[in-house]
């Protein structure tokens, strides 16, 4: 069949090259549409409580979503910064889809006035004079609805809280909150955070990664592409065949109108370091052929009757490797698992039907021919014959002691934990992760949790559940500052009395609530918006959360949650959400991920390298040297305290879609050496010291491939990358080592194989 195949691309070349360059074409046409999204709230599907009951208190309470800006300086008492400040305050309250905009010039606040009670500014103008300054700043410091939730307790920083309407966009809003900071020159240091700016700041840094990763990626490749044969054929045609495996599947992408998001921003990187694999073993068992002196037509057919079979084990394990992650609910790895597994598809038939075409009109490379082996490639010749050697004699030594890393390896894997904290994927010292960390430390926390609720709000009974629940939640750790209308009403009913601080307290009556309410939206001002629905039957609650810590956030959660049902009634209904919730929700998602794409990976990968040998013996041996390396990554994750994110939740069934193309290669060749008649131990040699070389340089290829991750904006994409180049030195050594073993002591005891 593979014979049959090779001479229908030779005879109809030109056909099947305006085929390739049509679709090349039409995929570029369609690059325009492609689009970033990193907004951790479309990771979730869109039937998702978590998302839903978020949607719900953004259209309720005129949104959940906001841009912080973080002011910095020594004292920003003084007459410039304040005006900053200000200045900040107006113009982002000035922007369409801004809301609300809370900062300690620009904020209401509930004063007692002759008649009753009114809401006015905090202040008229900008203080100026030393006194009007000084008086300023110790009314803020003095009240502790200021003091460390808008001013830190030491004045060297403020926070100025942007609300987002509902329906607004965030990368809009956030782009023009980056071009008004940006103007405000002086010693001040500013800076933005935010899930919309976050949002925003992933997705440049993404774009920034794209330049930077993928030009090196090549390079890499070309350089070890150029080792591993030394001549044009061999280092153009694989990179043809990723290249264009790319741009179809970036097509496709752009086609189904789906965004690039962090994980599947990478795919390139990860098609040109996986991709190359299939190319690159069509034209070593080509140069061969060439090298043992047979005609060139024959020379291709052989190479592709030959390698055909362990080259589509190789794409098929590793697409099915990616699809595994299909089966998770989290969209952004359900579809880097799809369009990987499609690219790497596309790479393997370029591999068949391209490269057999282009070879055919190149020149036949020269090189000197090793007599031992017929492999032309030398580059670790004397390696693969000393590790050879090795095998054959040391075979009970080597098991046992993989036996062993294997168990100290394992020990640690329940020793891994998850993390889905979006500032984790920002390196140590980078603006935004110093910003958060300041805003947790002197401002309560950076996140907000949200709850809901529902019934006869202004009833004293429900109010006063409301304050219970606020004093409970207070007592949780890493919780701070919550609000609701109950916190207004008292404010109310203590201005109502000459700012006497025995009146604040819940009014006594409903009547009394209402009244303050009637005089609180007489002055036209919207804080209310965001606490209270105007039927007054559903209510808003917020509290700042000073970590994002996944492991935390699911205590805060679990608190929260026995706390609501300890203070409130059966009278009402209560809905908790927030961003929190989605970071949980994800981190959920993410162990649920692991074990799924993994059981997928092995079973499937199993039954294909079963049905295609046609014996379960092999499948098993073919999958111990991938067993090892899963077991030893996931040991590393645990051992070196990596969590399990939002990228290395896939490290295990991509070892696995990958790393078993190496065993698939060395079964090949020890197979086809064995009917030619060698013996067991013969047949391991020579299918070491052939397929070796290319095992090897395709796993160096993939490795540093993948290693170039880590020069990514993100901390969380590098750690993914070293753990897959480790991956790929696991899995290639056990092809060359464990494998062969595990064939010379199964036909010792139990006859040959």
């Amino acid at each position: 069949m593979l014979k049959k195949l090779a001479k229908l691309v030779m005879a109809h070349p030109k056909k099947i090259l305006a085929f390739i360059i049509a679709i090349t074409v039409l995929s570029l046409m369609f690059f325009p549409r492609l689009r970033i999204d990193s907004e951790i709230r479309t990771m979730l599907p869109m039937n998702s409580e978590a998302v839903r009951a978020i949607e719900d208190v953004n259209e309720k309470f005129g949104g959940a979503d906001y841009i912080i800006a973080l002011v910095e300086n020594e004292d920003i008492f003084n007459p410039s910064t304040l005006q900053k400040i200000d200045d900040i305050s107006v113009k982002f309250k000035g922007l369409p889809d801004i809301s609300e905009v809370l900062s300690i010039t620009k904020m209401d606040e509930i004063k007692g006035v002759e008649m009753g009670i009114e809401v006015n500014p905090i202040v008229d103008r900008v203080p100026q004079t030393k006194k009007e300054i000084e008086s300023f700043k110790k009314y803020l410091l003095s009240d502790k609805r200021y003091k460390g939730i808008f001013v830190s307790p030491d004045s060297r920083y403020t926070i100025i809280i942007a609300r987002l309407a509902p329906k607004a966009s965030e990368a809009e809003v956030a782009t023009e909150a980056e071009k008004i900071v940006a103007e405000i020159k002086g010693p001040e240091k500013i800076y933005l955070i935010g899930p919309p700016y976050i949002t925003k700041i992933i997705q440049d840094y993404l774009i920034t990664d794209l330049r930077i990763l993928l030009p090196i990626t090549a390079l890499i490749i070309i350089v070890i592409l150029y080792l591993s044969f030394r001549s044009f054929s061999g280092v153009f045609l694989p990179l043809l065949t990723v290249g264009l495996s790319t741009m179809w599947t970036l097509g496709l992408i752009a086609f189904l109108n789906e965004p690039l998001t962090m994980i599947t921003t990478i795919l390139p990187v990860i098609l040109f370091s996986v991709g190359t694999a299939y190319a690159l073993h069509i034209i070593a068992r080509y140069e061969e052929e060439i090298a043992l002196g047979v005609d060139k037509k024959d020379a291709i057919v052989k190479s592709i009757s030959n390698t055909g079979i362990p080259v589509f084990l190789a794409a098929i394990t590793t697409a099915f490797g990616f699809v595994s992650n299909f089966f998770t609910a989290l969209r952004p790895i359900k579809i880097f698992g799809l369009a990987s597994a499609f690219g790497v598809i596309l790479s393997f038939l370029f591999a068949l039907t391209l490269v057999p075409i282009l070879l055919l009109w190149f020149p036949k490379p020269k090189f000197k021919t090793d007599s031992k082996t017929g492999n032309g490639h030398q580059f670790f010749a004397g390696f693969l014959r000393i590790l050879s050697q090795g095998v054959a004699k040391q075979k009970a030594f080597i098991l046992i002691l993989a036996i062993v890393l294997v168990a100290i390896f394992a020990i640690a894997i329940p020793r891994i934990e998850t993390e889905s904290n979006f500032i984790q994927y920002f390196k140590e010292g980078s603006g935004v992760r110093t910003a958060h960390n300041i805003v947790d430390e002197k401002f309560g926390g950076a996140l907000t949790f949200d709850v809901v609720v529902k019934g006869d709000i202004l009833d004293p009974a429900v109010l006063k559940q409301i304050e219970k629940f606020e004093e409970e939640i207070k007592k949780i750790e890493h919780v701070n500052y919550p609000n609701s209308i109950a916190d207004v009403l008292k404010d109310a009913n203590k201005a109502l009395n000459e700012g006497n601080p025995a009146y604040e307290k819940i009014p006594p009556t409903r009547e009394a609530s209402a009244q303050y309410m009637l005089l609180l939206t007489m002055g036209g001002s919207s804080f209310l918006n965001n606490l209270i629905t105007p039927d007054y039957r559903e209510a808003h609650i917020t509290a700042r959360v000073s970590s994002a810590r996944t492991k935390i956030l699911k205590k805060i959660i679990k608190e929260t949650e026995e706390t609501a049902k300890r203070c409130f009634g059966p009278e009402v209904e209560v809905m908790i959400t927030g961003s929190p919730f989605i970071i949980y929700e994800v981190q959920k998602l993410l162990i649920s991920n692991q074990y799924s794409s993994l059981i997928f990976s092995f079973i499937s990968v199993l039954l294909i390298i079963t049905l295609i040998y046609r014996t379960a013996t092999s499948g098993t041996f073919t999958l111990t040297p991938i067993f090892v390396t899963v077991i030893s990554i996931l040991g590393i994750m645990g051992w070196f305290n990596i969590p399990l994110d939002m990228a290395n939740t896939m490290s295990g069934s991509i070892a696995i879609g990958i790393g078993i193309d190496y065993s698939c290669h060395f079964f090949a060749r020890y197979k086809e050496e064995r009917k030619k008649g060698a013996t067991r131990s013969k047949g391991a040699e020579i299918a070491i010291n052939s397929v070796g070389t290319p095992i090897l340089f395709n796993a160096i290829a993939v490795g540093v491939g993948f290693l170039v991750l880590i020069f990514s904006t993100f901390k969380m994409l590098g750690t993914f990358g070293i753990l897959i180049a480790m991956a790929m030195g696991f899995s290639s050594m056990g092809a060359l080592i464990i494998f062969p073993i595990l064939i010379l002591i199964k036909g010792k005891v139990k006859g040959d194989m």
